[in-house]
């Protein structure tokens, strides 16, 4: 019986802390519009965890680039979709595609990631937003949001080295050796991101 009403309890709290959330975050957050398919992707160079100078145009010569846009350490479901991503490497590999996630969080503290110590995928921070801006996919969240990010103990400040507070979109793309984005998936909104399955991503290369 108390073990009943306390998860009725919690459930009540739950609702009322996602009720809340909807409150104060309902239409102060304007989502850009990003790029999508067809378009060129603007060409960038950034440096990794490892260290490494990577240039987009110099990787989509090699073959296929898939580009991911990773909020950071904070967040369970992209560190889950970047844990994905290195798991099925090889496949990406097969298809003569590289991987490489862009990030507002600083390599410092990408570098704490569980994932992020056992992936060869390269995560570049993006400093200044630079690489956001280009895509067009980076947006500052709600008051709500910070709100609810004070809640749960997360400063972008510290995160990601600057007082902006950009994040991305959850967005991913698969550029060609063209340097044309043939494919595009992004998802705004909502508090835990929405990412394409490893499988649909592996199928746009084949396409």
């Amino acid at each position: 019986m108390i073990k009943k009403i306390l998860l009725g309890l919690l459930a009540v709290i739950l609702i009322a802390f996602i009720s809340g959330y909807f409150y104060f975050t309902a239409g102060s957050e304007t989502y850009p519009e990003v790029l999508t398919t067809g378009h060129l992707a603007p060409d960038f160079t950034g440096t990794d965890q490892h260290g490494q100078q990577l240039q987009l145009s110099e990787l989509r010569r090699k073959g296929p680039v898939v580009l991911v846009f990773y909020r950071g350490l904070w967040c369970p479901a992209c560190q889950k979709h970047l844990g994905e991503l290195q798991t099925s490497l090889d496949k990406f590999m097969s298809k003569g595609a590289s991987v490489v996630a862009v990030t507002p969080e600083t390599t410092e503290q990408t570098n704490q990631s569980v994932p992020v110590k056992s992936t060869s995928i390269s995560i570049i921070h993006d400093r200044d937003n630079e690489i956001m801006q280009a895509f067009q996919v980076g947006y500052q969240p709600g008051t709500g949001t910070l709100r609810l990010f004070d809640v749960m103990g997360v400063s972008l400040e510290e995160a990601n080295g600057n007082d902006q507070n950009t994040l991305p979109i959850p967005a991913l793309y698969v550029i060609g050796q063209n340097g044309e984005i043939q494919f595009s998936y992004e998802k705004a909104g909502g508090m835990v991101p929405g990412y394409l399955p490893v499988a649909e991503i592996l199928d746009k290369l084949s396409d």
